[in-house]
């Protein structure tokens, strides 16, 4: 029979393994530092949790207000809207080899916010917001009048150029929404006649309530527009200091939703 001492071990070791897992304390006995980076943007501020960032920041960053970047850059899986431990700054594929996660397809994939930030009114009036790119970008050669097709999809405005080399499209949201976004894809077709491995689409995006300002990616499926800007919306203002939730970044985007529902 064993020993009262191997049994008081074997309880030990029991209890161990059943008892809760909580942060280690550094080898010196600190605490480990904050997993988030404060950012004052303008006078707004937002704690931005350390997995979302898409350049990981130096150790010394994390738990520090940071007031030197105007924007921060963040990354995140569309259907639940966590971090991805596998998405790479490059983020060079939107379907990153994560268990239980699909490798191609519109139902999940990563969206990457490359630039967040906030405009104050004085600000957005002397930026170029979406609207006026897609002005000036009407006025260039690819997509100037002769050179253009127009047509609606998804509850955007588009347009195709006809140059003969060039894959390009623009699409934007009407005049009328409160969230002011200018989607673009492309390629030269000489180099990638059947596209190339990675086509993504990029999108300025501007909220006219609150003034976040994003320029964001995400894969080529275009029927998911409206609920990649929903989520990156709502996502950036859950990290307001306090939390923004006043509106959840889909109110303009009901109708393209509505249009893709099975009736």
């Amino acid at each position: 029979m064993p020993g009262r001492s191997s049994i008081l071990l074997a309880i030990a070791v029991l209890a161990a393994a059943l008892a809760p897992v909580v942060a280690q304390s550094r080898s010196d006995g600190s605490a480990p530092p904050p997993a988030y980076v404060d950012y004052e943007i303008s006078g707004k501020f937002f704690r931005v949790p350390e997995p979302y960032i898409d350049v990981p920041p130096a150790r010394e960053q994390l738990g520090r207000l940071n007031t030197r970047q105007q924007g921060f850059g963040v990354a995140f899986w569309l259907s639940d809207r966590n971090p991805s431990p596998l998405c790479i700054p490059s983020l060079n594929t939107y379907y990153p080899r994560e268990a239980g996660r699909p490798a191609s397809g519109d139902q999940d994939f990563i969206v990457a916010a490359r630039t967040a930030t906030y405009l104050p009114p004085d600000l957005a009036r002397r930026s170029v917001l979406p609207r006026q790119r897609l002005a000036n970008s009407l006025t260039t050669y690819l997509f100037q009048e002769g050179n253009r097709i127009e047509f609606s999809i998804h509850g955007l405005n588009c347009y195709r150029t006809t140059v003969p080399t060039q894959h390009g499209i623009m699409c934007a949201t009407p005049a009328d929404t409160s969230v002011d976004v200018l989607l673009s894809i492309g390629w030269d077709l000489r180099d990638f006649p059947n596209g190339p491995p990675n086509p993504s689409w990029g999108a300025y995006v501007f909220s006219k309530s609150d003034g976040l300002s994003m320029f964001l990616s995400f894969p080529d499926v275009l029927n998911r527009w409206s609920d990649v800007i929903c989520e990156t919306l709502s996502l950036v203002r859950s990290w307001q200091m306090p939390p923004d939730r006043s509106g959840d970044g889909c109110a303009t985007t009901q109708a393209s939703a509505a249009e893709r529902r099975p009736q």
